[in-house]
């Protein structure tokens, strides 16, 4: 999502409601939508699986090609946890979450990427081509 706030958005020549810019943003993004009600934003999901025990800071990005691309969580453990218990509290956590319908996989990364200003600015762009890689799952 970065690039949304890097490069200029070129938007219709029609004034869109919210949610239907909202629609048109992620699909320029690359996340395939189920319609115009859907509404997922990166920030917030996050922090609902921050606080699962086990995770130190996790990451919402978009796997696959332009167009077509599935959300993905990719989640930094914390310290010493165990991976498969890791994995199956994030599943849990995805079935309490109505937003979590919209992640297709987890994905686990030693350290996320972050900008070195700030250490709190993730690099998506990054772990997208990590992901796409042949990431561990």
């Amino acid at each position: 999502f970065g690039w949304l706030l890097n490069r200029g958005v070129r938007l219709p020549r029609v004034v869109l409601a919210p949610i239907a810019h909202q629609h048109h943003l992620l699909t320029r993004a690359g996340l395939s939508t189920d319609g115009e009600a859907l509404e997922l934003w990166p920030v917030p999901l996050e922090n609902a699986f921050e606080r699962t025990r086990g995770v130190a800071r996790a990451a919402l990005i978009g796997v696959g090609a332009r167009g077509a691309e599935r959300a993905h969580l990719v989640v930094q453990p914390e310290p010493e946890v165990e991976p498969a218990e890791l994995l199956a509290r994030l599943a849990a956590r995805r079935a309490e979450l109505a937003e979590g319908a919209h992640i297709h996989d987890f994905l686990l990364h030693p350290a996320l990427p972050v900008d070195v200003r700030h250490n709190a600015k993730i690099r998506r762009e990054d772990l997208k081509r990590w992901a796409e890689g042949g990431a561990p799952r």
